[in-house]
């Protein structure tokens, strides 16, 4: 039952995927509470109301994040009381360039940020998505990618049996090395041509195939296949690791340092020391143990969705309800 006198004002979300938006739909309604959307700040705004979620970093488009980051940092000045039922989530922090005020951080309620970063490395916590997480206060959780523009498909979904294509990959590579390194790994093999038999490659080369004519071809993709390589784009962690894990599809990545927190999660993806593996390992992939890593998969990424929807619950209703258990 939501109460109509139980509301969290989120700043920024109106920018946000329909993933994001719908986790938080269910981080209110598990305690009772409803979000109120607001536009994010402008530049001279003097403060936030108490009982706030302000969304931060490149995910709210064409509104820059430097105006929140001022008005906190001026409530922190002040010792404002309203910062203590104030929650931050910095998303889409790509390039790591987005502030982040050890001052802020520790005034506020909570702080969930996305995105590994080598100078966040020892402070971000990523335990509370296998279900052993401390206080939401003094930490800085780390927060999966969630999906960008895709929500899977009943229609579309497959058993790992009945999908046509081993392996699949569409998207740009413009800029992208990572993605180029596997590219080139798959076309040079000797067995290239067994390798297009089994699986699917596009490439996109421009916006509007990317945008408007790719979408549903990767969609589509995404549930006809039993393996997808992730190689980074922007950053090593990419939309498409999670979207595979929505659809029903076996990640494939190359280990580092950067992928330690998702690493640490057991979901049964595929691990490589660099994608020159990735031929070879299609290529002796077998039916039962595409079925055996498939089941694992699914139930081991829906234990981490569950955990993942809980502690952000319990981040929602501690900003309104419940500020002494922070």
């Amino acid at each position: 039952q939501v109460s109509k006198d139980c509301s969290v004002a989120l700043f920024g979300g109106m920018a946000l995927s329909d993933f994001w938006f719908t986790l938080f739909q269910g981080m209110t309604e598990k305690c009772g509470c409803y979000f109120q959307l607001k536009d994010p700040p402008e530049a001279g705004s003097e403060t936030f109301p108490p009982h706030s979620l302000i969304v931060i970093g490149d995910i709210v488009r064409g509104a820059p994040w430097w105006p929140s980051l001022h008005i906190l940092k001026q409530m922190v000045k002040e010792n404002h009381p309203n910062l203590k039922t104030i929650g931050l989530l910095y998303l889409m922090d790509e390039l790591g360039n987005v502030p982040m005020h050890e001052d802020i951080n520790s005034a506020v309620a909570f702080v969930f940020h996305t995105h590994w970063r080598a100078d966040l490395r020892k402070k971000q916590d990523h335990l509370y998505l296998l279900g052993q997480g401390g206080a939401l206060s003094r930490v800085v959780h780390w927060l999966p990618l969630g999906t960008f523009d895709f929500t899977p498909s009943a229609v579309l979904n497959k058993p790992i049996d009945k999908r046509k294509y081993l392996w699949s990959f569409l998207g740009s590579v413009n800029g992208k090395p990572e993605r180029a390194a596997m590219i080139g790994a798959m076309t040079t093999h000797p067995k290239w041509s067994e390798l297009q038999e089994k699986g699917m490659m596009h490439l996109f080369t421009g916006f509007k195939e990317t945008v408007e004519e790719g979408k549903l071809r990767y969609k589509k993709a995404l549930h006809d296949s039993k393996y997808m390589p992730c190689p980074g784009g922007t950053h090593p962690e990419s939309f498409r690791l999670w979207e595979a894990l929505e659809a029903g599809s076996i990640p494939i990545l190359v280990d580092g340092q950067h992928h330690e927190m998702i690493k640490a999660l057991n979901m049964g993806i595929i691990w490589l020391s660099s994608w020159s593996e990735l031929p070879e390992f299609l290529l002796n992939s077998t039916a039962e143990s595409e079925q055996e890593l498939y089941g694992f998969v699914s139930k081991r990424y829906e234990v981490i969705k569950h955990n993942w929807a809980k502690r952000m619950s319990e981040a929602a209703c501690a900003l309104r309800q419940h500020p002494s258990h922070l």
